[in-house]
């Protein structure tokens, strides 16, 4: 699984989003004092894990070379290496790593101004780029009582906040509107790898530090289920965001990048199977409509029904009325997409008031086996693997049924990721049987 996903981030830690302009640039506030000033002995800076939560060898983990692990610290140098330039030439740029629209994700790009002594551009995606400014808190974390929860208003961005952690992570790895973090049309036309986006497995690829189950309460399994559908919850909620913001001209049209590449962009031997998959899951659809990439809310519809078992439901039907709605005029998009994440945070709320009941895991993974509305698509089948992955399945036999059906996303066929998942659910149901 590991060598499926370390090929999977290193096209995913290619993420781009305006010119590099005085006014373009990320405004922090406080200084971002760079690498050097977490690398001591003493603190992050150590050869080999001495930490029961925090390992204290973080700086080694995040500049692994060929790892994963290092794929943030890569990230700047990825500018310009073979694809970076490919891109970069398709654009009719001179150079990517002067770009802002490349430096908002591939490195903590800060105003000059907020750029500290130690601050050099390219490290990468590095410790402030997801923890914050260290300008003012840097002196009270050296201290053995720092709760990182108490001082948001020093500038510490708490990431044990699931929440907030995820929107930390989608702001590069889905987009922000924050002027410098978004992949358009125009760079995936020039060459830009499509994004992609999974919480719990993202926390794997990148872990620096140990969960204490014996404080969170619950078992890892759970926590990990809770993970997943707070993260595809909050990955919805950007989207929309996304989507009202990123309209074109006067154009009800949103950013062409926001809808799914493949409505287009198909095989015609493939036409009939996606077809299949639109219709089961919305009847008011016609074959040929432009179609949202909408994958995140099918996911979320999915928790919902896992969690309410009755006519409360609503995620769905919401669903349903946005993409007739996008075929319609402005307002009514705009009515349906506020409508639609109205109830995911309401969703959310639900989902982060208690853990997750091993009854609702079971349920979602019932309806990711027997629900084809998930898998219409590549995009659709990798966020099936990575949600049985996330939900317990066993590792061994995902990785044996799906993950030489989601290997190569231009050999992907429909059929038989249906037809693998399929041949998996029996065997799990099998098992389940044996251990009555």
């Amino acid at each position: 699984m590991k060598r499926f996903l370390l090929g999977l981030l290193c096209i995913l830690c290619f993420s781009m989003s305006a010119n590099l302009q005085a006014d373009q640039k990320i405004s922090q506030q406080d200084q971002h004092l760079g690498v050097n000033s977490c690398g001591g002995s003493m603190c992050h800076g150590r050869q080999h894990s001495t930490g029961d939560v925090v390992y204290q060898n973080e700086i080694a983990i995040w500049q692994s070379s060929h790892s994963y692990l290092g794929a943030h610290h890569r990230a700047y140098q990825v500018l310009n290496g073979a694809l970076g330039k490919a891109i970069t030439r398709n654009m009719g740029w001179e150079d990517a790593s002067k770009r802002a629209e490349c430096l908002g994700c591939h490195t903590d790009l800060v105003a000059e101004s907020e750029q500290g002594l130690y601050y050099q551009i390219t490290d990468g995606v590095s410790c402030e780029s997801c923890h914050g400014g260290s300008e003012r808190w840097l002196k009270l974390h050296y201290g053995a009582s720092w709760d990182g929860s108490r001082h948001a208003d020093m500038g510490y961005v708490d990431l044990s906040n699931v929440n907030l952690r995820a929107q930390v992570c989608l702001d590069c790895h889905l987009g922000s509107n924050n002027g410098n973090q978004f992949v358009t049309h125009e760079m995936m036309s020039a060459g830009h790898p499509r994004l992609a986006f999974e919480l719990s497995i993202f926390e794997d690829l990148q872990a620096h530090y140990e969960v204490d189950q014996s404080e969170q309460g619950q078992e890892l399994d759970v926590m990990t289920a809770q993970v997943w559908a707070l993260g595809q919850i909050t990955a919805a909620e950007r989207y929309l965001d996304l989507v009202l913001h990123r309209e074109v001209g006067a154009a009800l049209m949103p950013e062409l990048s926001l809808f799914d590449c493949r409505a287009c962009h198909q095989d015609f031997a493939d036409a009939g199977a996606i077809f299949d998959s639109v219709q089961g899951r919305d009847k008011g659809r016609k074959i040929g409509q432009i179609v949202l990439s909408d994958y995140n809310i099918r996911f979320a519809s999915l928790i919902e029904l896992s969690l309410v078992l009755d006519s409360s439901a609503q995620i769905a039907d919401l669903l349903v009325q946005m993409n007739r709605a996008v075929a319609l005029s402005r307002e009514p998009f705009r009515e349906a997409v506020g409508k639609l994440r109205a109830g995911l945070m309401q969703l959310k709320a639900r989902v982060g008031e208690a853990s997750m009941e091993a009854g609702t895991i079971k349920r979602m993974r019932a309806r990711i086996f027997t629900s084809d509305s998930l898998v219409r698509d590549y995009a659709g089948a990798e966020q099936v693997y990575f949600a049985l992955l996330a939900l317990g399945v066993d590792s061994d036999q995902v990785n044996r049924f799906l993950s030489d059906q989601i290997a190569e996303p231009s050999k992907f066929s429909h059929r038989a990721f249906r037809e693998a998942l399929s041949e998996l659910e029996a065997v799990q149901s099998s098992q389940s049987i044996s251990a009555l």
